[in-house]
Formats: C-alpha cells, sequence, structure tokens
C-alpha cells in the first residue's frame, strides 16, 4: 500500500498524461483506475465508486477471443475469463541426455515433459534435438529414428527425427521435427494424464557425447462430449 494517494484530480492528471493528453484538461477517471484505487483503500474518490466492477466493463465480447458478453450474467463472465486465459496453456522445456542415457535410450525411454493431470494432454507443437560432440562418435546412431511418445497407449506421436549423420559425425548436429497431428489410433483414455518420453529404436554406442531436446508443446483440456461447455 503507497505511503500516500494521489488525489483525484491528481490521478485524473497522471491518467491524462498516460493516454497522451499532457497539455489538455484531465478526464475523469476510467473504471479500470477507479477500481484499482478504490481497492486499494483510496478514500479520495467519490463516495459512490463500487468496490467491484465487472471483468469487462462497457464491452460486448471478451477482448481476446471475441467472444459475445451479451446477456450474460457476471458469473459467466468470470467463467470466460478463466478459459480465455487458462484453455491453452503453452510451455517448452529441454532436456540434456547423457551419454550413458543415449546409449540405453531404446531399452530406457527418458520422461520429457511429466503428466499434466487427470483431464490433460501434452500436444507437441515442435521438437529441436541438438548432438552435442564429445571425443568420440557414435557407432551405430542410424538407420533408427528418435521419436517423441506418450508413455500409454497405443500409438507415438507423430513427432520423430530419422537418426542419420546429425548425430553419428564428429562435430555437433541438429534435427528439427514438427507435429503434424496425433496419431488417430490413439485415444482420450491413451493421452489423459500421460507423459511424454523420448526413445530411439536401437541403443547408440561407442560415443560420448550428448544430446539436448527442446520440445515446444500445447497444454490442452478434455472437455467431455456428453457435457456442454456452458451447461444448461
Amino acid at each position: 500500500m503507497p505511503s500516500q494517494f494521489l488525489s483525484n484530480l491528481e490521478l485524473q492528471t497522471e491518467q491524462a498524461k498516460a493516454e497522451g493528453y499532457i497539455n489538455g484538461p484531465a478526464p475523469s477517471l476510467n473504471k479500470q483506475n477507479i477500481s484499482t484505487q478504490y481497492n486499494e483503500g483510496n478514500t479520495s474518490l467519490p463516495t459512490d465508486v463500487p468496490a467491484l466492477l465487472p471483468y469487462y466493463p462497457d464491452l460486448t465480447v471478451t477482448p481476446n477471443m471475441g467472444m459475445s458478453l451479451e446477456g450474460i450474467d457476471v458469473k459467466m463472465v468470470n467463467n470466460l475469463q478463466i478459459i480465455d486465459a487458462a484453455s491453452l496453456t503453452t510451455g517448452a522445456v529441454t532436456v540434456t541426455l547423457t551419454a550413458a542415457q543415449i546409449a540405453s535410450i531404446h531399452t530406457t525411454p527418458i520422461q520429457i515433459v511429466p503428466p499434466p493431470g487427470v483431464g490433460y494432454f501434452v500436444q507437441v507443437q515442435q521438437a529441436v534435438f541438438k548432438y552435442n560432440f564429445g571425443t568420440v562418435q557414435y557407432s551405430n546412431g542410424g538407420p533408427g529414428a528418435w521419436t517423441l511418445t506418450y508413455n500409454k497407449g497405443s500409438k507415438p506421436t507423430s513427432v520423430s527425427v530419422a537418426a542419420s549423420t546429425w548425430m553419428t559425425g564428429a562435430q555437433n548436429g541438429i534435427a528439427v521435427a514438427v507435429n503434424t497431428g496425433i496419431d488417430d489410433a490413439n485415444y482420450a483414455a491413451d493421452l489423459d494424464n500421460a507423459a511424454l518420453v523420448i526413445s530411439s529404436t536401437n541403443n547408440p554406442s561407442g560415443g560420448d557425447g550428448t544430446i539436448s531436446v527442446t520440445v515446444w508443446y500445447l497444454l490442452n483440456a478434455f472437455v467431455p462430449i456428453n457435457q456442454p461447455i456452458w451447461g444448461s
């Protein structure tokens, strides 16, 4: 809490400056500024200012997704704000595989993204594999493929890269994979709360380099088909 609040006129002046009207008359405070000051305990405001204002005052649609607010009560507006902010959560993670992990990557896949929680699944957008050469190159990196898969279900994701020269030479290498969609053999039960792991179709041997895997993903929420989103 500030040690001394600005007066109503001082607040209007600061708002005018923020809006570009430095030399013009100070406009009345907008509702957002009034609400902020009121909730902070500023007593210099007019006495008829309400304590709470709607999330989207004077709007007919939500600002992020353009959904209509006409004829919707306050509780529904609150729900729309939550959906705006959290319906799709993006994330990125980088995991560096040691030489020992690479040597057993087919036998023991490594977790990249932990289980997201019941009702959610991880939708991969893109993955970058960066090979960091050590002192000895791997002797059998190919022809096996490196794949990002779910730790349950019938099929892997469609994100994979061929184990070609990107990780078998005596120099650093890069491989990029872009997701084109989840395999249609997967079902909700397969993907719900499933971790994302990385594996390969063989165990590369003989080398001492590392591989850094960066994955960009969306955290998607399941919406039951038989349950209306807005209720009834």
